[in-house]
């Protein structure tokens, strides 16, 4: 009886799910977030379900490999942009047809040699362009911010950045939270369609439901460090 047997959508729709988005969600300051299985899921499954051939996608270069399996299988237009080169995204963006979805998508502290990424010009750019933002915050997570909420959520580096204007952030259980797991945070009508939506989520194994009440148990402890 320790597992879950089934995806959520069938028979594992449990309390203590609800209750580890919601507390998450208050501590990164979202109104909502969707509970997976683990980082890699979240990007793949998000970037499949809100991208098309008709969507371009702007990508740092050194994004981990999941954001970009996830713009591969969706079938979007990917273009690269020099690492944290906001010069070179202006001009990606300023070539491309105005008629078309766009996404620019990085990493907030990279995985590959922990420098952070430019979130104030990202979001000016997104503002600018009618763009998407979302920002994957799974290695500041815990590390940077307010109580630990993120980089996004850090007022001394970013004093400009109010993380409404952030559309997606994906977080991971998996470090500093020390469990497994991952939220996208989010608005309540993206996880709405998520959830229908999202292949990974639907027809995957939910988590065992012990792992999302130590989630709960994690973030209380992270807040109070």
């Amino acid at each position: 009886g320790l597992g879950s047997t089934a995806s959520r959508l069938i028979r594992v729709h449990r309390d203590s799910f609800e209750n580890a988005e919601k507390n998450f969600a208050e501590w990164v300051g979202s109104e909502t977030s969707l509970l997976v299985s683990n980082g890699y899921i979240a990007n793949l499954g998000l970037i499949d379900s809100i991208a098309d051939q008709r969507t371009v996608i702007f990508t740092d270069r050194l994004n981990h490999a999941s954001i970009l399996d996830g713009i591969r299988i969706s079938g979007a237009v990917k273009k690269y942009y020099n690492h944290k080169d906001i010069s070179h995204l202006k001009s990606l963006l300023e070539k491309t047809d105005t008629k078309l979805k766009k996404i620019i998508i990085s990493e907030t502290l990279f995985s590959m040699n922990g420098d952070i990424s430019p979130i104030e010009e990202l979001i000016e750019l997104k503002q600018k362009f009618g763009c998407l933002l979302i920002l994957d915050e799974a290695h500041a997570l815990g590390v940077f911010g307010d109580k630990g909420a993120g980089m996004s959520a850090d007022k001394k580096i970013f004093p400009k950045v109010r993380v409404e204007n952030i559309d997606v952030r994906i977080f991971t259980g998996g470090k500093s939270l020390g469990l497994e797991g991952a939220f996208i945070a989010c608005s309540m009508t993206l996880k709405e369609y998520l959830i229908n939506k999202m292949r990974p989520f639907i027809f995957s194994t939910a988590m065992m439901p012990a792992i999302s009440h130590a989630l709960s148990t994690s973030i209380q402890v992270a807040k109070n460090m």
